[in-house]
């Protein structure tokens, strides 16, 4: 009791209240009984405004993202040439190609569901023919060394882009286009003709003018900043550590406070290079790696078990490509419509792919702008059996039968011709399988395969495919999100340099391409990708048989981390700035310029 009025009286000077003297009253005035029927209440009163304060300032507490944490990114190879004019998303190695996404950035992204939102730039106007587009800076830019971002900037980069003296891969991106720059912060792109993918175009990556403008045409590929870039993106570098033999070990990248949209949350990732598949895993398992996904199929499907992933769209086409200039058997559609029949591609996907793949019936992948999830002509659910018989029926009543080999042949005015040809594609280990699979289903049909291997991917375009010398081309096609698949399949495009690989005609599907490229409406470009798809499910020029799965390894709890479909693996980087690891809790009114969770 003593105890409960030393506080009693405590408590009363302390805030001041003259009634610290009316506690000797109580011992005096009050009985035993009264003073502890007192000090009861008064102790409940303490309490209940204790836990009422408490309640209050739970109600008015949200949770936020929090600035911290760290991740590191485990890729296969070493970094070679870090700058945006000269990487390409779809061909140069993925090294370069995620620290060019994460150190640079452009007049516009993509979000993770495929929409452009503005980066560098505040807003942009097309001019109602189509021809014209108009864009703003944002205030304030600045590169990672601080210097100001300009129109300039734009207007150099897509200079260098347009060089004929730097093998830019973005170069026929800007055929026909001119660049002004009115003021410092207004960039205009005057067009030749109306293109509708063209606001893809402004996503390239801006290079700083103050530092590349001395950097001549013929060393531009080869010069120091493409290793130490230093860009306007959501990171940038702070350190740089290299192994004896001065190769790049890893590089650290910090959080860019004036990111044109906002400071990333987390606050440090480390690209940390690995030799090999195996060496990676091994540093992936034993927490050395926070993120990875350099994993082929079969180690991803082990590894999917134990640890947490992410799968995402890549919206690129795989299949074989019939050359009939080449091959003379592949002029008689019922040939190409028994050998589409044969192939079982859900055979091809689980037993190769481990079920990281998606079947295709045509020349726009899921994820696609346009795409069409089948055809009437393509049967999907047939067993392997079915899809024998079904290719053998087609072939015996078109006049092909057996020969003493077992090889099926047909007797025509010009003679006898054999159901012979050969498979060319590159070493890669799954495109090795996947050839492997389909010769196997075709022999069975009564065809003689052959198997033409190269090495590298520039190997099979230097000697198979700007020669437009194969039989049948096993080859992928990156379609991208907002689908043009006019390279690909207008007939314009036959002859080297174009990738019209099956060397297909069709007046149609060449008047659809041409409209579906003049408009900037996307029902309009949609309707005419639905005739391209058709007609060419009807001429069978190729077999569609896979699109590729994206599987993003991850040890840490990233929030925010959204994959949906990415044209490229950097892609994954395409909203870093919003990931978090960390979070806090404070007052909602002290929250207005942060995401409430």
């Amino acid at each position: 009791m003593k105890k409960m009025y030393s506080l009693l009286a405590l408590f009363c000077r302390e805030i001041n209240l003259p009634g610290h003297k009316i506690a000797h009253k109580i011992k005096k005035s009050f009985s035993r009984v009264e003073q502890i029927i007192f000090y009861i209440l008064f102790f409940v009163l303490v309490t209940s405004t204790v836990v009422l304060l408490f309640c209050i300032n739970q109600a008015f507490l949200v949770k936020v993202p929090k600035e911290g944490g760290f991740i590191i990114e485990g890729v296969v190879g070493v970094p070679q040439t870090i700058n945006p004019v000269t990487t390409n998303p779809f061909t140069s190695p993925e090294v370069d190609n995620g620290l060019v996404a994460l150190i640079y950035s452009g007049l516009l992204k993509a979000t993770p569901t495929g929409t452009l939102i503005p980066d560098l730039a505040k807003d942009y106007t097309i001019s109602e023919d189509g021809l014209v587009y108009t864009f703003t800076l944002k205030d304030n830019l600045s590169w990672h060394d601080d210097e100001p971002i300009t129109s300039d900037d734009v207007s150099f980069t897509i200079q260098k882009a347009q060089d004929p003296k730097i093998d830019s891969k973005y170069k026929a991106n800007w055929v026909g286009t001119t660049v002004t720059t009115p003021d410092k912060k207004t960039v205009i792109f005057t067009l030749s003709e109306p293109y509708s993918p063209f606001l893809q175009n402004t996503t390239i990556g801006i290079l700083p003018k103050h530092l590349w403008k001395n950097v001549s045409s013929d060393t531009f590929e080869h010069n120091r900043l493409n290793t130490i870039p230093i860009g306007s993106g959501p990171y940038k570098i702070s350190k740089i550590k290299k192994h004896g033999d001065d190769t790049i070990e890893y590089y650290d990248l910090i959080a860019f406070e004036n990111y044109a949209m906002g400071k990333p949350y987390i606050k440090k990732i480390r690209v940390q290079f690995f030799t090999d598949e195996s060496v990676l895993l091994e540093a992936y398992k034993k927490g050395g790696v926070t993120n990875t996904n350099s994993i082929p199929p079969k180690t991803a499907e082990d590894l999917a078990k134990d640890y947490p992933y992410q799968l995402a769209r890549l919206p690129r086409v795989f299949g074989v490509f019939f050359n009939q200039n080449e091959a003379k058997i592949f002029a008689d559609k019922t040939v190409r419509e028994a050998l589409n029949l044969t192939v079982n591609k859900k055979e091809i996907i689980d037993e190769i792919f481990y079920g990281f793949a998606t079947e295709i019936d045509g020349p726009i992948p899921p994820g696609a702008l346009g795409f069409m999830a089948h055809t009437e002509e393509t049967p999907l659910t047939l067993t392997t059996d079915e899809r024998l018989e079904g290719a053998r029926k087609l072939l015996k009543d078109s006049g092909w039968s057996p020969n003493e080999e077992g090889v099926l042949t047909k007797k025509t005015t010009d003679g006898v011709q054999t159901l012979k040809f050969s498979i060319s594609t590159t070493q890669t280990s799954e495109l090795f399988a996947v050839a492997y699979k389909l010769k196997e289903s075709w022999e069975k049909l009564g065809a003689k395969v052959d198997m033409k291997f190269f090495e590298t991917t520039n190997d099979l375009k230097d000697h198979a495919i700007r020669q437009r010398k194969y039989d049948i081309l096993l080859f992928g096609e990156i379609i991208g999100r907002d689908s043009d698949p006019f390279a690909f399949w207008h007939s314009s495009g036959r002859l080297d340099p174009g990738l019209n690989v099956a060397l297909y005609t069709n007046i149609a599907v060449d008047k659809a391409l041409e409209l579906a490229r003049a408009t900037t409406s996307t029902e309009a470009r949609i309707k005419q990708y639905e005739i391209v798809q058709k007609e060419i499910a009807k001429d069978i020029p190729a077999v569609f048989i896979y699109s590729p799965k994206f599987i993003y390894f991850t040890r840490n709890n990233i929030m925010k981390l959204y994959l949906h479909t990415l044209n490229t693996p950097s892609e994954r980087f395409l909203n870093v700035h919003e990931w978090f690891i960390e979070t806090e809790q404070i007052w909602k009114i002290f929250a207005r310029d942060k995401e409430i969770l």
